[in-house]
């Protein structure tokens, strides 16, 4: 709707019959998403996912974990550690799908056969609808959808005074049901074009427009504003008036109301936005304190006591403040928006924008009236053209049950056949509301007090709402949406199936590294970097047992963990042994901030499985050749040799037929054999207390290997320090070794035997 119609314009109105008789105005929203503290908007539900599935899967895990353990517990069971309850992962390569295997714990209760029954059957018809929606995703199958259905929802966050149009020129955007206006033309300075059409407007009912000076350098001392209007008479007409003004009379004048001076006390609310591309005066030097000041013909109105900080470089501030105050109209005129700079010393004004507060009253006033008269106007904008009559349908709807959409009765009341019953609905003639006024963007301008130059020093967005104060309450808006202080765990368990190696033998150092990136409301990105320790001489698992903690305000923009799995090494840069995988959390951290306000439970702890499949960048082509492919360098040459052979005496045999059965050696793959990292994340709301450590190990982790492996296993201590690879080399190369020797000694003893039968001979 947004690409024909602006945004804040009604596009229709709901009326309540559930006996308030309230209007709910559905106003077309806005979707520029370049200020996300005004406009943002996130995905609430999609065909496969539902607003809350991720709760409903976390609750599901969390009763499955509490079932086994009661079941364990009433058999007398011992508690198994922490690190050993995460199941492993295995990978199926047909179907791509990941699946964990049963841990000890589960196997175990799993063998009570009729035990978990009822707790499976209470599973199962509370989560089978989300598992049904797991299973079609879209690429590999069509998902159903019903006629006229929804395939994505879609929500806004933020305040919906920011769904109105923008606009450097406020006239225009005003005005822009009236045909003479637009066709005005326009001119390519936006401040030349709004003074022009500005012009055009006020002539029509405000004419007159002088300076008052004084003094001998002509000084403005005031405004004069008035109207003068000429009408041509006839000569009766004439002849009558001159009559009357000889006898003493003078002739009628024109009222108030015809110029559209009307006493009226307005209540004005400012909201300050934004203000880019700030290039202060030579003045203002080093970091800006910036703060907004609204002045009414030079008398104080509101200030803002916050300030904004712009450190030396930037040029961007971000204000999102709201002053207010009650005037009379027609009255004061000139309203200036300041921005103040506050330094070390004094306050100093960074520049100011300013416009006629009167001028814009007697605008809107002129609108309305216009409007009112116009039957155009009325024609096209009043709807219904007459009173109708809405049958209202008389079958209830059972449940949550689909039904296509239809088209209602509708009738006129004055050629209704049948009698009104109750429930019908009359729907009277009416004119839509006005739509709010528009977002301004306008020059910041520092007038010099010695040359009187004026020079642009940013550009202001902000904007005004005027209402009579016989109207109020007027509208409140929020300007943005409060922040919650929420802390993120994250626990590192384990890392399985490591198929890369950045160290000769086949090992690695692994150490897991992660990054919170936080893009808040402001757009500002913050980052937060967190460790574990290492696990040394590692080959396919490394366990680690951390906990991350990470201290962010809600709600955020966009929030993401990046997570990487290095080889630690001791004199060079770390090597990282995949690529780096990011895992989103922002519909996480909205789904607990939302708990949050709406006091429920949090989430709990989401346990998930980061799958690392991509090859790091600055890992050599020859490194990735498939493990099954590589042949051990000591049989290297006579490989070569002997497949060389062979393929030429096949194919000399059969005339290149056999040539298709011997392969040609693998390349690098496209892919390695992926890596399973066993993670939980949970976010929780602070309340005070102490704060948790950043980096923690809550456990020790089980399966490290190091110098006192030696004394209880020695064998596996050294094929961890030497590498399997290695350990398997240096086996085949004894078996070689040993073979010759055999050999050798077979000859000796042949020799041997030989020289004692000549002997004899």
């Amino acid at each position: 709707a947004s690409a024909t119609v602006p945004p804040g314009e009604v596009l229709f109105i709901v009326h309540l019959t559930d006996g308030s008789g309230a209007y709910v105005q559905v106003q077309a929203p806005s979707f520029d998403v370049r200020f996300p503290h005004e406009t943002a908007w996130y995905v609430r539900k999609t065909l496969t996912k539902r607003w809350r599935t991720l709760e409903n899967r976390i609750k599901s895990q969390t009763e499955e974990n509490e079932s086994d353990f009661e079941q364990e517990k009433s058999l007398g069971a011992a508690k198994l550690p922490r690190a050993k309850e995460e199941g492993a992962v295995v990978k199926d390569e047909k179907s791509e799908e990941t699946t964990k295997t049963p841990s000890v714990r589960k196997s175990f209760s799993l063998s009570l056969h009729g035990s978990s029954s009822k707790r499976s059957k209470k599973k199962r018809a509370t989560h089978d609808d989300e598992k049904e929606l797991d299973a079609a995703t879209g690429a590999e199958a069509p998902i159903f959808v019903t006629q006229h259905a929804f395939v994505c929802r879609l929500r806004k966050r933020g305040s919906h005074l920011y769904d109105r149009q923008q606009t450097q020129n406020w006239y225009r955007a005003v005005l822009r049901k009236f045909a003479d206006v637009q066709a005005y033309p326009r001119h390519d300075a936006p401040e030349k074009d709004l003074s022009n059409v500005k012009a055009f407007v006020m002539n029509r009912f405000m004419n007159v427009r002088e300076s008052l000076r004084a003094g001998e350098n002509d000084h403005p001392a005031g405004l004069f504003k008035g109207h003068v209007s000429v009408t041509q008479l006839d000569e009766a007409a004439a002849k009558t008036a001159k009559e009357g003004y000889t006898k003493g009379g003078v002739p009628k004048p024109s009222l108030p109301m015809d110029n559209l001076w009307i006493s009226t006390t307005v209540h004005v609310d400012v909201y300050v936005l934004t203000l880019r591309g700030i290039t202060p005066h030579r003045r203002h030097t080093g970091n800006l304190k910036l703060r907004p000041r609204i002045e009414l013909d030079g008398v104080w109105q509101a200030e803002n006591i916050d300030e904004v900080a712009v450190p030396e470089g930037k040029s961007d501030a971000n204000f999102y403040w709201h002053g207010f105050f009650n005037t009379t109209m027609p009255g004061a005129a000139e309203l200036v928006i300041g921005i103040y700079d506050q330094d070390e010393n004094n306050v100093q004004m960074l520049g100011s924008s300013s416009m006629d507060l009167e001028d814009r009253w007697l605008t809107l006033t002129q609108r309305q009236f216009q409007q009112s008269a116009m039957k155009e106007y009325l024609e096209q904008a009043g709807a219904p053209p007459t009173t109708l009559i809405l049958d209202r349908p008389k079958d209830k709807l059972e449940g949550k049950i689909w039904r296509d959409p239809f088209k209602p009765k509708v009738e006129e009341l004055a050629k209704a056949t049948d009698e009104i019953e109750m429930g019908d609905v009359s729907i009277v003639p009416q004119t839509p509301p006005q739509p709010p006024l528009p977002i301004e963007t306008r020059n910041l301008l520092f007038r010099d007090a010695t040359t009187d130059l004026e020079t642009t020093v940013g550009v202001l967005r902000y904007c005004i709402e005027m209402t009579p104060l016989a109207a109020m309450p007027a509208p409140k808006y929020s300007l943005g949406i409060p922040e919650e202080a929420f802390t993120i765990t994250v626990t590192i368990w384990r890392v399985s199936n490591i198929s890369v190696f950045r160290d000769a033998g086949q090992r690695n150092d692994v150490a897991v590294l992660g990054r919170l990136l936080v893009h808040d409301s402001q757009n500002q990105e913050t980052h937060f970097d967190r460790a574990t320790d290492t696990h040394s001489w590692a080959h396919k698992e490394a366990s680690f047992n951390y906990t991350w903690s990470f201290q962010v305000k809600a709600p955020v923009r966009a929030c993401m963990l990046a997570l990487k799995l290095v080889d630690k090494d001791t004199y060079t840069s770390d090597d990282l042994i995949y690529a780096p995988v990011l895992v989103p959390l922002d519909h996480m951290f909205h789904l607990a901030y939302k708990n949050k306000k709406m006091k429920r439970k949090p989430l709990g702890v989401n346990k998930e499985v980061i799958i690392f499949d991509e090859w790091p960048a600055d890992l050599a082509d020859d490194s990735k050749i498939p493990e099954s492919s590589q042949i051990c360098p000591l049989f290297m040459c006579c490989a070569h040799c002997c497949r060389c052979v062979m393929y030429y005496l096949c194919c000399l045999l059969t005339c290149g037929i056999s040539a298709r059965c011997f392969k040609r050696r693998r390349g690098p793959a496209a892919r390695p054999s992926p890596s399973f990292l066993n993670i939980g994340i949970e976010i929780t709301p602070q309340e005070g207390g102490t704060m948790p450590a950043e980096c923690e190990q809550f456990q020790e982790p089980a399966g490290r290997i190091g110098w006192q492996t030696g004394l209880k296993n020695p064998i596996l201590l050294m094929v961890s320090a030497c590498g399997r690879r290695n350990m398997m080399l240096c086996c085949n190369l004894c078996c070689v070794l040993l073979v010759i020797a055999m050999i050798v000694l077979a000859g000796l003893c042949i020799i041997y035997i030989a020289n004692v039968k000549s002997i004899f001979e």
